[in-house]
């Protein structure tokens, strides 16, 4: 292999030998920085994933248990008038719904969801909150917001590992129709 020839004004001269040693050494050196800089694009980027990952399993498992909740609130909306009562506002642990024996196992009638699985300690830290924003004269709320909040840990953060999702919806007890007249 022929390497270019500089002759003149030149302070490196290239022939036959091959590579010197201080070009190497850049090259290498070159290459290094070079993988560094990919590998922590990479880490970054699956990092990333993992996280939308979790927020998507966030979602669907705090959709899932409002679509029960407003199931229940269609054909039992009692249960939500008998769970405040006298109280405006009430949080129930998610641990109360989906233990087995569970005081409030009535609120979600399926099996529990495969999310609790993936989503690390999220059975103990997410909850559902019940609010009455409007009593009538018989001091029985026929407005109520129900706020469901997904809390999960994220390890891969060092800082605020703690991520939360939540969905609110207001359930009327005579139903949309009646309060839009």
């Amino acid at each position: 292999m022929r390497f270019f020839k500089k002759t003149l004004n030149t302070i490196l001269k290239y022939d036959e030998k091959g590579f010197s040693m201080i070009e190497v050494i850049v090259v290498i050196a070159l290459a290094g920085f070079a993988l560094f800089a990919l590998s922590s694009l990479f880490l970054g980027t699956n990092l990333t994933k993992n996280a939308n990952e979790n927020l998507l399993l966030a979602s669907n498992l705090a959709s899932d248990v409002m679509e029960h909740l407003k199931k229940t609130s269609i054909n039992y909306y009692n249960r939500f008038e008998d769970l405040l009562e006298s109280l405006n506002t009430k949080t129930i642990d998610f641990d109360d719904i989906f233990s087995v024996g569970a005081s409030y196992a009535n609120l979600y009638d399926d099996t529990i969801p495969n999310s609790f699985n993936t989503l690390p300690d999220s059975l103990n830290q997410s909850y559902i909150y019940f609010e009455a924003l409007d009593r009538d004269h018989n001091n029985k709320a026929t407005k109520i917001l129900i706020k469901v909040v997904v809390k999960w840990k994220e390890f891969s953060r060092e800082q605020n590992n703690e991520q939360e999702y939540s969905v609110a919806t207001f359930i009327i007890k005579n139903g949309l129709g009646y309060f839009l007249k």
